[in-house]
């Protein structure tokens, strides 16, 4: 744990890198640290590590970033990685009209049928309206 606030920045990565690795759940909130963390290489590693794990409790911490970093596709990746768990959550946060274009793409990129019964769902709330 006390590695997550060390100074190095690649003791930060390995510590990111070794929580996804081995799956531990134990260390969720350590790994939103690092998600969170100023160094985006560090964020980027431990967004890679939340969708291996499978760390569907971290999503609100990817979704965030998905939503700040507009110019990196590793939060969108962590998101289609989780798949169709990911879905009832961006569901609840698709009708922000700020953010709605980047919820419905990234929707749009997890396969399975449920993914596409939420894309119905979204445009029979009548809410949000894009132009494709």
């Amino acid at each position: 744990m006390k590695l997550v606030d060390d100074p190095d920045v690649e003791v930060r990565k390995m510590m990111a890198s070794l929580i996804g690795t081995f799956k531990i759940m134990a260390l969720g909130e350590s790994l939103s640290h690092l998600i969170n963390d100023r160094n985006e290489e560090v964020s980027d590693e431990a967004l890679r590590a939340a969708g291996s794990a499978k760390m569907i409790s971290l999503l609100p911490e990817i979704t965030q970033q998905l939503v700040n970093r507009k110019g990196s596709y590793v939060p969108y990746l962590t998101i289609v990685s989780l798949g169709e768990a990911a879905l009832p959550y961006l569901f609840s946060n698709v009708f922000d009209i700020k953010t709605c274009g980047t919820y419905i793409r990234t929707i749009a990129a997890i396969k399975g049928a449920e993914a596409e019964q939420t894309l119905i769902d979204i445009v029979n709330q009548g809410g949000v309206f894009m132009r494709g």
